[in-house]
């Protein structure tokens, strides 16, 4: 199969097409293959990995955030074990990526704070609260978001505005 003919099957059956790029490259005829797009793939393959990896980072981070700083008490209280179960599976899932992957870590560490703004963004339209009521900056190191034995406690005082300190 000709360059053009794979830049209209990469058009219209890209599984066939991915099953040929494989046969040409596993067939060692690269002169066949489709580098361009090849190239292309791979590099948002590696986009989508990141991006699945920050997304399970963040559901930890909300998870967590949740568990040490949600303005509810007694949701806090009703929900713990459930939160903890769910940033627990996210946790597994995230260290079998980190495991096959191991190079994300350094990423999804760079990339700790900017996951946090967005979990606080997410826990705090959930919770139905400013988003000042979190602390400014992740108060979690990133090992401890990995850490599977570790979960935030709430601190003594939340950063409540008057109006939240009867729904606590």
């Amino acid at each position: 199969m000709g360059k053009s003919e794979d830049a209209t099957l990469y058009e219209k059956d890209f599984n066939l097409w991915v099953d040929l790029q494989v046969e040409v490259l596993r067939n060692q005829k690269f002169e066949e293959a489709d580098i361009e797009r090849l190239c292309q793939e791979l590099e948002a393959m590696g986009r989508r990995e990141r991006r699945e990896a920050r997304a399970y980072l963040r559901t930890i981070v909300a998870y967590l955030l949740r568990l040490g700083y949600h303005p509810s008490v007694v949701e806090r209280q009703e929900k713990r074990h459930r939160w903890q179960v769910a940033a627990g599976n996210a946790r597994d899932l995230l260290e079998e990526m980190l495991a096959e992957s191991p190079s994300l870590k350094l990423s999804l560490s760079n990339s700790l704070e900017d996951v946090y703004r967005r979990a606080v963004k997410q826990v705090a339209r959930d919770a139905q609260v400013s988003p000042s009521v979190f602390p400014p900056s992740c108060p979690f190191s990133f090992e401890q978001v990995l850490d599977e034995n570790f979960w935030p406690e709430a601190p003594a005082s939340l950063n409540l505005p008057p109006e939240m300190d009867e729904k606590v």
